[in-house]
């Protein structure tokens, strides 16, 4: 169903409106005519349910509301969860939970993202 069911529900009524007025031939036993009018009566309500299904399908549009968790590590080892549910691009409701502390492995990449996360902690501070 959908948009597919919809194209191939307009097709139908096309051809029972073809076979409607276009046809001229007389069968024995059936009339085109006929044929033709419950083609077009049925693409006409396989157009509809498709169009309704396809319409609830596509489901509500996104809002600017987004919800995003972050853990951050500062300089000390403690850990951070901050979690920002926000509207706009700017965070407006920011929670910052200190957790347990990580083993102190001090390599030079390490050292550089816990500084990076203890300066993110601080803006998210500041937000709240």
């Amino acid at each position: 169903m959908g948009l597919p069911g919809m194209v191939l529900s307009a097709i139908a009524a096309a051809v029972g409106a073809i076979m409607y007025w276009a046809v001229t031939y007389q069968g024995t036993g059936f009339r085109l005519s006929t044929v033709g009018i419950i083609l077009m009566i049925a693409g006409a309500f396989g157009f509809v349910v498709s169009a309704i299904i396809f319409a609830a399908s596509r489901g509500p549009m996104r809002s600017d509301r987004h919800s995003m968790d972050r853990q951050v590590v500062d300089a000390q080892g403690n850990t951070s969860w901050v979690h920002e549910d926000s509207k706009q691009r700017r965070p407006s409701n920011v929670q910052v939970v200190v957790g347990s502390s990580f083993s102190n492995n001090k390599t030079p990449r390490r050292a550089a993202r816990q500084q990076n996360a203890n300066h993110l902690r601080e803006e998210y501070m500041k937000c709240t």
